[in-house]
C-alpha cells in the first residue's frame, strides 16, 4: 500500500474549477438580472455556483425568481461557493479561454481571470442560499418550441403594465384561446392591449397564469431564436417553471384575477382606416420632441390633409404624409391617438393599419407578418 496516498496534501485547494469565460460573460446580464441588487440581504446579491465532476451549475435567486444554468467547467472536487457576479465580467474578459475558480482555504474564493487574481476574505456560507420550494399541484406539463415562446413575449411584453395599483396587470396573461383552446399570450396597461395566439397548448390552472413581467424579461434572455431544445412548461396556481436541459426557470405566479380583456376588443370596422409607415412615424415623434416643442397631446391622423399631424402646447406643429380613409359616416370629429404608443408599436410591427368604427372607439391593429395576432389602441383627444 502506498502510505503518502493516504495522507492529504494540506497545501491543496478544497475545490478548483476551470469556467469558460466566454459562457459566463454571455450570463452575467441575465444572472445579474435574476439576483436582487437593491435588497437589505447580502446573500441575495450573490449567486452560487455548485461544482460537481458531472455537472456544474450556477443559481440566481431574488426569492421570487429563480435561475440555474448548467455551465461548461473542468472541476476538480465537489462543493458549493456563493460569489458577487460583478467582478466576474472584468475577470471574463482578461481571461484567456478561461475563469479560474479555487476555494484554496475555508471561507476563502479566489477567482484568477489572465494575470489578475481576485482573493475574496469575506465568506457566506453556501447554506444560507435561500431555496425555492415548489409548491401547489404541478401535474400539468406542457412543450413550446423557443422560437414560440420567444415570439409570444416579443409580441406582447411591451405592453403590460407597470403600475403599482394594478399589479396583476403587471405581467403576461398565458391563457387558453376562448374558442381552440389553444394557447394565448395577453398584456395590457389599460391604454393599449395585446393578443396573441399560437398554435401550441398548455394545460394551465383555471382560466390562465400571470407570468410577472421579471420572469418574462429573464425568460427572454435566456431563449434562443432558432433554438433546438424546447422548452417544457409546468404550472400549478402559483408558481411556473420553464426549463431545457441547460437551463431552469422558476418563479412565483401573481395572485390576482386578470380582467375580461375580450370585452374592448372592436369589432371589425372599415369606417375609418389609416395605414401609417413605421420610419415615418418614428422620424415625426422624433422630429416634434426634437425641435424642443413642450408637450404635445397626441397625433391626429387628419384624411383630408392625408397626413398624421402633432400639435404642441407652444403651437408647434408637425405632419407627415400618411394614407387615410374617411367614411362620412364616421363624422367629422378629429381621430387621434398617443403619438409614442404609435411609435412604440411601430418598433414591433413595422408599417401600421389602424380601422376604426369612430374616432372616440379603440382602433384595432393588424399585422400581415402575424396575422393571428391584434392590437387595441386606445383613442386620444387631439
Amino acid at each position: 500500500m502506498n502510505a503518502r496516498a493516504e495522507i492529504p496534501n494540506p497545501t491543496a485547494p478544497i475545490i478548483e474549477a476551470k469556467l469558460d469565460a466566454g459562457q459566463i460573460k454571455r450570463l452575467l446580464p441575465v444572472l445579474t438580472l435574476a439576483t436582487c441588487r437593491d435588497s437589505s440581504i447580502p446573500v441575495l446579491s450573490h449567486v452560487r455556483i455548485t461544482l460537481d465532476q458531472g455537472a456544474t451549475t450556477i443559481t440566481a435567486t431574488d426569492i421570487d425568481n429563480e435561475l440555474t444554468v448548467q455551465i461548461d467547467a473542468d472541476a476538480d472536487g465537489a462543493g458549493s461557493v456563493l460569489i458577487d457576479p460583478k467582478p466576474l465580467g472584468p475577470l471574463a474578459r482578461a481571461a484567456a479561454g478561461c475563469l479560474r475558480l479555487s476555494m484554496p482555504e475555508p471561507e476563502v474564493v479566489e477567482i484568477a481571470g489572465g494575470y489578475v487574481t481576485l482573493r475574496l476574505g469575506s465568506f457566506i456560507p453556501p447554506e444560507d442560499f435561500p431555496q425555492f420550494p415548489e409548491k401547489g399541484d404541478f401535474g400539468r406539463n406542457g412543450e413550446l418550441s423557443q422560437d414560440a415562446l420567444l415570439r409570444l413575449i416579443t409580441l406582447s411584453r411591451d405592453f403590460a403594465s407597470t403600475e403599482e395599483t394594478r399589479y396583476y396587470l403587471n405581467g403576461i396573461f398565458l391563457c387558453p384561446h376562448p374558442e381552440r383552446g389553444t394557447l394565448r399570450a395577453v398584456t395590457t396597461d389599460g391604454h393599449r392591449l395585446a393578443v396573441i395566439d399560437s398554435d401550441d397548448r398548455l394545460d394551465l390552472p383555471d382560466r390562465g397564469v400571470i407570468v410577472p413581467r421579471k420572469t418574462v424579461d429573464i425568460l427572454r434572455r435566456m431563449l434562443t431564436k432558432g433554438g433546438n431544445a424546447p422548452v417544457t412548461v409546468r404550472a400549478s396556481r402559483t408558481q411556473i417553471t420553464f426549463a431545457t436541459p441547460d437551463w431552469t426557470l422558476r418563479a412565483k405566479l401573481i395572485d390576482g384575477t386578470y380582467p375580461d380583456y375580450t370585452r374592448v376588443i372592436p369589432a371589425r370596422s372599415d369606417n375609418l382606416r389609416a395605414h401609417i409607415s413605421a420610419r415615418t412615424i418614428q422620424t415625426l415623434v422624433a422630429a416634434h420632441i426634437a425641435s424642443g416643442a413642450e408637450s404635445f397631446r397626441g397625433a391626429e391622423l387628419d384624411a383630408k390633409r392625408g397626413a398624421i399631424v402633432i400639435r404642441g402646447y407652444d403651437g408647434a406643429e408637425t405632419t407627415a404624409p400618411a394614407t387615410i380613409h374617411r367614411d362620412p359616416a364616421a363624422g367629422d370629429r378629429p381621430w387621434g391617438f398617443n403619438a409614442v404608443y404609435l411609435s412604440d408599436l411601430s418598433k414591433i410591427l413595422g408599417d401600421l393599419h389602424l380601422t376604426a368604427a369612430e374616432p372616440r372607439s379603440p382602433a384595432l391593429l393588424r399585422s400581415e407578418d402575424h396575422p393571428d395576432a391584434l392590437w387595441v389602441l386606445m383613442p386620444m383627444r387631439v
